[in-house]
């Protein structure tokens, strides 16, 4: 890179408060002529590739090792790829037009110390007239740590959904299978659906992580408070769905109202859950019916529907 001392090119005053004011600047910088020849780059845009750039190079993709065009012998901007790469076609946008164009989000893979990296950047272009020549402002803010985290964390909540899905579908064949071996004599069951209110208000004043633990949490405390014959699955993010069978109401009433009384030590938890409950009458000659017609399944999904659709802190009766 032929880098252009303008203060000495041109003096012009402004030309060295320019270059004083990308040198300082925090962010990183290149500034790039009307041939989209890179002229300057500031400390620590070269930071950002930990100094492993090429400054005998006057074009951003050769400076930087771009992977399409690195190892070969074309120019930044001359490949068939090129005509792709979103950077490019927003530098000669606001170049042509002269607009400042903001919060281009882009990313790109690269060659540092000869491995692919993929980096992404939040960059901002600024045209500029200095003295007699026409320039752009290239700001970019490396946003790599945090892309990658979010992708990692989006990545965590696709296979915390997978395995909740999972759980789902264990809770619910247990429950099937408990009904089919212990209805012989009828009996009475509960299905209880748990909304947690504070979940949303977690996330949204402190985060998912720390939503996620105070779930968690919640999560160990019931399964604490229950029996060794109840059941207990993480319905949703919001939602724990339980299965208390051989339970009477008022056994019923002490499980919920234990539930409620959790503390949580970082958070305050007033109105803590809403329930859904569904009170299940087996009839005596229920395990005949399966058996014959094998409508278990039919009956446990209708079941679970009426409870979703149940009010706040409802209970309904239902016999089978």
């Amino acid at each position: 890179m032929n880098e252009i001392n303008l203060f000495e090119n041109l003096a012009d005053d402004a030309l060295k408060i320019f270059n004083d004011f990308i040198e300082i600047n925090p962010l990183g910088s290149i500034v790039l002529n009307d041939q989209f020849e890179v002229i300057h780059i500031n400390a620590q845009m070269k930071q950002y590739f930990e100094n492993d750039v090429n400054l005998s190079d006057n074009f951003f993709g050769n400076i930087f090792s771009c992977n399409q065009i690195e190892g070969t012998k074309s120019f930044c901007g001359t490949t068939n790829q090129c005509k792709n790469c979103n950077l490019r076609n927003k530098v000669i946008e606001s170049m042509e037009t002269k607009n400042t164009i903001r919060n281009i989000l882009w990313s790109n893979k690269f060659i540092l110390h000869n491995k692919i990296i993929t980096k992404w950047f939040d960059i901002t272009l600024v045209p500029l007239m200095i003295g007699k020549m026409s320039v752009l402002w290239v700001s970019m803010m490396d946003l790599t740590e945090l892309m990658s985290y979010k992708i990692e964390h989006e990545m965590t909540h696709i296979m915390t959904d997978e395995e909740r899905t999972i759980e789902k579908s264990n809770f619910n064949e247990h429950v099937m299978d408990y009904i089919k071996t212990n209805c012989h004599s009828g009996g009475i069951a509960y299905m209880v659906l748990i909304d947690l209110k504070t979940v949303s208000l977690i996330q949204e004043k402190f985060g998912s992580l720390w939503k996620s633990d105070y779930v968690t949490t919640v999560f160990q405390y019931m399964k604490e408070v229950l029996g060794d014959e109840d059941l207990i699955c993480q319905y949703s993010v919001e939602q724990f769905l339980l299965f208390l069978p051989h339970k009477g109401h008022d056994t019923l009433s002490k499980i919920v109202s234990s539930i409620n009384d959790y503390k949580s030590s970082i958070f305050s938890t007033d109105e803590l859950i809403v329930t859904r409950t569904l009170k299940v009458e087996i009839a005596s000659d229920y395990v005949q019916k399966i058996v014959k017609e094998d409508i278990l399944y039919l009956d446990y999904f209708k079941a679970i529907s009426k409870l979703e659709q149940l009010k706040e802190n409802e209970i309904y009766d239902v016999v089978v």
